[in-house]
């Protein structure tokens, strides 16, 4: 064995080791950015803005099918406001109906080309939805 064949297995060896930190960072991140926030999940690759406020990692339409059907597969009891446009702005709301709930309402809005999704927290003191 030469020299050469040792400090190439050992620069393979290194490689590899850092290939699978960077994977497993990577992998961290992402979970992370799928967080539940008030009890519902983010869609991929959004990112926080501000508390409760976030930038949708897709689309709007996806965006709002997402939720549609994410509402619907956990049997939330929910009231879906139809799509809407206000000045420039599109906006899709879900209002929360079930008592409990982490989360009062869901409003998803796409203005200047970016999709923004702002989760407003059930009240702290009563600690539900109030239903409509």
């Amino acid at each position: 064995m030469s020299a050469r064949s040792s400090t190439a297995r050992s620069s393979l060896a290194a490689f590899a080791a850092a290939c699978a930190i960077v994977a497993l960072t990577c992998a961290g991140a992402h979970a992370a950015k799928r967080r539940d926030v008030h009890g519902l999940p983010l869609p991929g690759g959004t990112r926080s803005i501000s508390e409760n406020l976030f930038e949708s990692g897709q689309g709007f339409r996806k965006t709002v099918d997402y939720y549609e059907r994410l509402l619907k597969k956990r049997g939330l009891a929910h009231e879906a406001i139809p799509v809407y446009g206000y000045r420039g702005v599109v906006v899709a709301r879900f209002i929360a109906k079930e008592r409990g709930s982490k989360w009062r309402a869901l409003h998803i809005f796409r203005a200047e080309g970016r999709t923004k999704i702002f989760i407003v927290p059930s009240d702290p003191l009563d600690g539900s939805a109030r239903p409509r």
